[in-house]
């Protein structure tokens, strides 16, 4: 199976122009995904056995090793590779962050990312993981709730969405994704225009599950600091949520002469490439040179 072919990475010209890649270069893709971003990459340094994958999926990863068999790839959270590769990070030139979720775990109706199917509330990105959004919507208090879908979603009616849920729950009515979804319409009432009213709580609560925020926090700081003067840094986000952390994190280093900001505002994809891929319409690129003093 092509994976590359069943998705288009997004901003793939602006990821190279940003990592600035020579044949010796060796590039950290923290999420191989669809491998999408990977192929590109490998083909531009025309060397597979200089690419390092990270994945906490284990359908990528396995995927993957069976077109790119030189590469190294890891399975597990960043914060678990950069552990694991902390012997390796001065060596690396380019680093890609894609904080996107995976189109193979969208697409899989069982994983339970998304509300447009029936399925088991998991939402694991990691199937080896402890806690599922089911797990975690078990235990979860209302206000935490609550307060969750505002801080990880910009939910406005989080406090009345919260309370529709945890009723649903009380009744041991909140199994799957469409039970889900019927908590949120119970609350705010059903589809009205483009955008689903679940929308935003599926995020929060797949974000919650998988401690996105924090992963990211960790793994950026753990860059700045282990990665070799000239090492670059490309970070793409889709909400503006994740590109507020990375943008502060990234502000509070160039202060601290940590790095160079590669340009000053958030990269933009060009209007031709959302026309094409839809995906692509929300996403933001940062980019960072480590500065060693």
């Amino acid at each position: 199976m092509n994976l590359a072919m069943q998705h288009i990475p997004v901003m793939a010209q602006e990821v190279l122009e940003y990592l600035k890649l020579s044949p010796s270069s060796v590039v950290l893709d923290l999420t191989v995904g669809a491998a999408g971003h990977f192929t590109y990459v490998a083909e531009a340094i025309g060397n597979p056995e200089k690419m390092i994958g990270v994945d906490r999926d284990l359908m990528c990863i396995t995927e993957a090793k069976k077109k790119f068999p030189s590469s190294t790839l890891i399975h597990g959270s960043w914060t678990q590779a950069l552990t694991e590769l902390e012997k390796r990070l001065p060596e690396v030139q380019g680093v890609l962050m894609d904080c996107g979720v995976s189109s193979m775990q969208l697409d899989h109706a069982s994983r339970g990312f998304s509300f447009r199917f029936d399925a088991p509330l998991d939402m694991r990105m990691d199937t080896t993981q402890a806690i599922s959004a089911q797990n975690w919507l078990s235990s979860v208090d209302e206000q935490t709730l609550a307060n969750t879908l505002f801080h990880l979603a910009d939910e406005r009616r989080s406090r009345r969405i919260a309370k529709s849920i945890v009723e649903k729950r009380r009744k041991n009515q909140l199994h799957t994704t469409f039970d889900l979804v019927q908590a949120v319409e119970d609350a705010v009432g059903p589809k009205r225009g483009k955008t689903h009213p679940a929308t935003k709580t599926f995020q929060a609560v797949r974000m919650a599950v998988n401690e996105e925020l924090i992963e990211i926090e960790k793994t950026l700081q753990a860059l700045i600091q282990k990665l070799s003067h000239g090492a670059r840094i490309v970070v793409i986000t889709f909400h503006s949520i994740e590109d507020r952390l990375v943008k502060n994190i990234f502000r509070d280093a160039k202060q601290n002469k940590q790095l160079r900001l590669l340009h000053k505002k958030a990269v933009r994809p060009q209007r031709e490439e959302y026309l094409l891929n839809q995906r692509a319409r929300s996403a933001t690129i940062r980019a960072v040179e480590i500065v060693k003093i």
